[in-house]
């Protein structure tokens, strides 16, 4: 927030000091004021947008709301512990405030190093690693086979925090993935036998056709797991947390993998 723009508007030239952090100032504890005087044009959604607090005013709102403080270690103290752990920590503060955990952009490359990207949905994470699911005849699911490595990236925009993860890609067991398939709902289920995810389709009609003609043989039964669809894991040996702070000093905490002992180090912003 700039001291101009909050001057203008609770008329208080001496509520913040000189490097711009928030001192006393009542009007200040006003969400719909912090609202008006912060500066989130970069945010692309009217949600992300309403939602932003720059990084300087976040302790003092989260403290007035009741709500838990975004969590950075102090500058003297490097993290301990384990990276997942850590992740598992910041899924639950983002969906405390429901914030959508699952989307994130699978970065893969072909032994050529061509990359390409896409968003997937992350649909679970623990010690052995983070787990997404897809056609395996997918682009994706390609370059995977000939190049197992990739990195996944989570963005929350309106907490100005971002994961990285980085690591060898694996294909799940098959009781893995069969677990995970009879949880989805039905019309998705038969959405993946009915396409050649990532072939080219001559028209609209084609897949609807294919959908009709899944859905009758279908009819009345379970829907298995198709044979050609299914779940990886990212076994990762670098995790990097990212916080946005002020004046743009963010904090980069990276988890390096050696041997089975995660070692942690601080990165410049």
């Amino acid at each position: 927030m700039a001291r101009a723009d909050c001057r203008r508007a609770c008329g208080k030239p001496r509520c913040h000091d000189g490097g711009g952090a928030v001192a006393a100032c009542p009007e200040l504890l006003n969400r719909d004021l912090l609202l008006r005087c912060s500066s989130p044009g970069l945010l692309e959604s009217p949600a992300a947008r309403s939602a932003w607090i720059p990084p300087d005013l976040r302790q003092l709102v989260a403290a007035v709301q009741g709500a838990p403080a975004q969590e950075i270690p102090d500058n003297d103290r490097m993290p301990s512990g384990d990276p997942i752990e850590a992740f598992l920590e910041a899924v639950g503060r983002a969906r405390a405030q429901q914030i959508d955990t699952a989307p994130a952009v699978l970065a893969t490359a072909t032994p050529q190093g061509r990359p390409s990207a896409r968003l997937v949905l992350l649909r679970g994470a623990d010690a052995r690693g983070f787990a997404f699911f897809t056609n395996y005849t997918s682009r994706k699911a390609r370059e995977l086979a000939d190049n197992p490595y990739a990195s996944l990236c989570m963005h929350w925009p309106t907490l100005e925090e971002q994961i990285r993860v980085e690591g060898r890609v694996e294909r799940l067991p098959d009781a893995e993935s069969d677990e995970y398939f009879s949880s989805r709902p039905r019309g998705s289920q038969l959405g993946a036998w009915a396409s050649d995810q990532s072939q080219v389709l001559p028209s609209r009609g084609t897949l609807e056709t294919r959908y009709q003609e899944i859905e009758r043989r279908f009819a009345d039964v379970p829907v298995t797991r198709p044979p050609f669809w299914g779940g990886f894991r990212l076994v990762p040996d670098r995790i990097e947390f990212w916080y946005g702070r002020a004046d743009r000093l963010h904090e980069r905490l990276l988890y390096r993998r050696e041997g089975t002992a995660w070692h942690t180090e601080r990165l410049y912003p």
